[in-house]
């Protein structure tokens, strides 16, 4: 009995050494000490398929930490679908301690990946990069392999459309007759009727016929064709001539400047619908 006191007071007085020795071990450490985040917190890396032979890949750097330019390797484990070029963007200079005046990236850090081929499901990359924080600590190279898989729902797009490409649509038109690419534009242009964008046209066209007066069947029958043929022609017209130019004129409407010149076309003809001044085709023409 007095043997196992014994041996719970050792036990006891030996817990108690145990923990104030842990106290003492913490309480001596510095408290300014850096606590550094692991290589995939300082730099967070994600991707997106933004062409068919095209994969950009991010990494959102961590405030503090920044990657090295010249660190950057890629590599495609496809035997049939190589990298054909990298493009990146230019780093910013910095003298680093390691490895002296160097191009480094802080923030964020961008790779455009365009391979020989394209993707049709998934590529597998192998990425090498290094990177430091400004506190003192480098990571050693870091290297992953990554499987880049497209998203359901651009292959699913992709399924639906009649014509995978541009290319495809020419190719199309320059295989059928005449008369059958006359056909299949009508009836495109008969169900664009019947979208919500043509239907405030409804009462316009209404209106202008309506406002001559009492207007006889053949002369009303004239105004909606004379008006959907200026249309047609019109809009024939401008994509001719955007068709011939070559340029993404989706992409130039886009530009703050033309939005802005358009809007304020926009407030002056609104101001125009609520009478503060006329603007009307010349008396010549109307009648």
């Amino acid at each position: 009995m007095r043997l196992v006191k014994n041996n719970f007071y050792i036990l006891l007085t030996s817990l108690i050494i145990f923990s104030m020795g842990i106290t003492v071990s913490k309480a001596d450490l510095p408290s300014n000490q850096t606590e550094f985040l692991s290589p995939d917190e300082a730099f967070v890396m994600t991707y997106d398929f933004v062409e068919e032979n095209t994969i950009k890949i991010k990494w959102d750097i961590h405030p503090g930490y920044y990657l090295y330019m010249g660190m950057f390797e890629f590599e495609s484990m496809n035997e049939g679908n190589k990298i054909r070029t990298v493009k990146m963007p230019e780093g910013k200079k910095k003298k680093d301690e390691f490895f002296g005046e160097v191009d480094v990236y802080y923030y964020i850090a961008e790779a455009d990946i365009i391979l020989e081929k394209n993707i049709t499901r998934s590529v597998e990359l192998k990425v090498k990069y290094q990177g430091c924080a400004d506190a003192g600590l480098c990571y050693p190279p870091i290297s992953k392999k990554l499987i880049l898989k497209k998203k359901e729902s651009l292959d699913s797009l992709k399924k639906t459309s009649m014509f995978e490409s541009q290319n495809a649509m020419s190719d199309s038109l320059r295989m059928n007759s005449l008369l059958y690419n006359t056909i299949i534009f009508y009836l495109a242009g008969l169900l664009l009727a019947f979208t919500p964008c043509v239907l405030p046209m409804v009462p316009i066209l209404t209106g202008i016929i309506a406002g001559q007066g009492n207007v006889t069947q053949k002369r009303s029958l004239g105004l909606s064709g004379i008006y959907v043929l200026s249309m047609s022609f019109t809009y024939s017209l401008a994509g001719v001539i955007v068709a011939l130019s070559g340029t993404n004129i989706q992409a130039n409407l886009q530009n703050p400047y033309v939005i802005s010149v358009i809007s304020f076309l926009f407030f002056i003809f609104a101001l125009s619908m609520f009478r503060f001044f006329e603007l009307q085709m010349p008396k010549s023409i109307q009648t």
